[in-house]
């Protein structure tokens, strides 16, 4: 017998959670090298940032105004607060160059 198809399928942002929960749950565990360690943590970081600004496209083609930004950016800063506490994430940082 043939398995069901799932009612919906994941979106990019939810897949690209699991896989950022992926390798700091199960692949981090596993590595004994710190230097590795710490490349798992900035990829899973990385990958959980594209998958906040998948999800913010996905609810909108385009922002509707400054404060959809705000948040998304709001939100990316928590988390990076969240991984590495020692992050670099004043307001006063010029991300345009």
């Amino acid at each position: 017998m043939k398995p069901k198809p799932p009612a919906s399928y994941p979106t990019d942002a939810d897949l690209l959670r699991g896989v950022a929960r992926f390798l700091t749950e199960d692949v981090r565990a596993v590595v004994q090298d710190p230097a590795l360690r710490f490349r798992l943590l900035v990829a899973a970081n990385m990958i959980r940032m594209a998958g906040a600004g998948r999800a913010a496209v996905a609810s909108s083609s385009k922002p509707s105004d400054d404060s959809d930004i705000e948040a998304l950016t709001a939100r990316l800063r928590e988390e990076l607060r969240i991984v590495n506490p020692r992050f670099d994430v004043r307001d006063d940082i010029d991300i345009t160059e």
